[in-house]
């Protein structure tokens, strides 16, 4: 196939899918330093750069009684997989075996200016086993799991950019090393909730009418009535304003783990990722902070599990970095 169509797949396949699930973040009205022009509730938005399609609205388990659980997406890559390393010489990486929802493929992508451009793209000619990197439709995210640079092995990640159709880089490091920011934290940066089907509720208004076990107080455009049930601390919450909208994996959590360099849109994505957000009590909310599951985890120990494989799916979901230390130790707090 024509390497042309192979770069229209990956583009095509973005456009589809960057738009996975109504976008959601927590619970602070930050204005957004990006300027992609989203609009919350007092700006007039503006047409999206890349087009949407319609998805479902999650169905997270909401019956009397349960613990809300943020939906999850079936088309991203969980957990860790056999590497095999790459190399970059001469501006170029041959990248063998990338991990993709729709196959692997093997390419070839070369610096040109400040960006790596797709030179060559085909489908893995023989079943891997160990791959180089994964891709993701999503969140137009290529991870190069291990790459030799001289006498050096890196991993790095690039975000693709639908107008150039090439690659940025936005974080290395050595392998040996684990990942600093290489920017300072700013929440502002990360954007604001937005109303992305423009139906007059931001994505705070959606989470709290997604989990609402009163579905009947979900007609106005701001829910401030209802019915929420707590999975952090096990309590029922009628007043929305008692309420906090959690980001399951923190935004400064992301940012420390390979996020600091996103581009806008992409953070954007990320704040608002309805995937990534639950109703929670203010004082949970604030206790918790931007750490992992590592230092701080739910009084609720019944949703311990819950809780860990859902801040695992979003770290799987856009890439961030863990060490298998890391991770290790997050997966075991389901077993204490």
């Amino acid at each position: 196939m024509k390497l042309s169509v192979f770069i229209l797949l990956f583009l095509f396949s973005t456009s589809v899918y960057s738009h996975g699930g109504r976008t959601n973040s927590e619970g602070c009205h930050n204005d957004n330093a990006g300027g992609t022009g989203y609009h919350c509730h007092d700006t007039e938005p503006s047409s999206p750069s890349t087009p949407t399609v319609p998805v479902p609205e999650p169905k997270p388990d909401t019956t009397p009684g349960s613990y809300p659980v943020a939906s999850q997406n079936t088309q991203i890559l969980r957990g860790e997989f056999n590497e095999t390393p790459s190399n970059y010489t001469d501006k170029t990486a041959n990248l063998q075996c990338v991990n993709t929802i729709n196959g692997a493929y093997d390419l070839e992508v070369a610096l040109s200016g400040d960006k790596f451009c797709i030179t060559a793209l085909e489908e893995s000619a023989e079943e891997c086993t160990e791959y180089s990197g994964k891709f993701s439709f999503i969140t137009r995210i290529l991870t190069v799991f291990d790459i030799k640079v001289g006498a050096a092995n890196y991993q790095a990640g690039l975000e693709l950019d639908n107008t150039s159709k090439c690659f940025n880089l936005f974080y290395s490091r050595h392998k040996a090393e684990n990942h600093q920011a290489s920017v300072d934290y700013d929440r502002d940066l990360w954007g604001r909730w937005i109303d992305e089907d423009r139906d007059c509720r931001d994505t705070r208004d959606e989470v709290l009418k997604i989990f609402n076990q009163n579905s009947g107080t979900n007609e106005s455009c701001d829910i401030s009535a209802g019915l929420w049930l707590d999975p952090y601390t096990a309590t029922e919450f009628t007043d929305s304003s008692d309420l906090d909208i959690d980001h399951i994996v923190p935004v400064g959590f992301a940012h420390g783990h390979g996020a600091a360099n996103w581009s806008s849109t992409l953070k954007q994505q990320f704040y608002n990722d309805i995937e990534n957000l639950l109703p929670v009590s203010a004082s949970a909310n604030r206790s918790k902070g931007d750490r992992s599951p590592i230092d701080w985890m739910p009084d609720n120990t019944e949703y311990h599990c819950t809780y860990v494989d859902s801040f695992l799916y979003i770290v799987d979901k856009y890439h961030l970095d863990l060490s298998d230390v890391q991770r290790e130790g997050i997966q075991n707090r389901c077993l204490n």
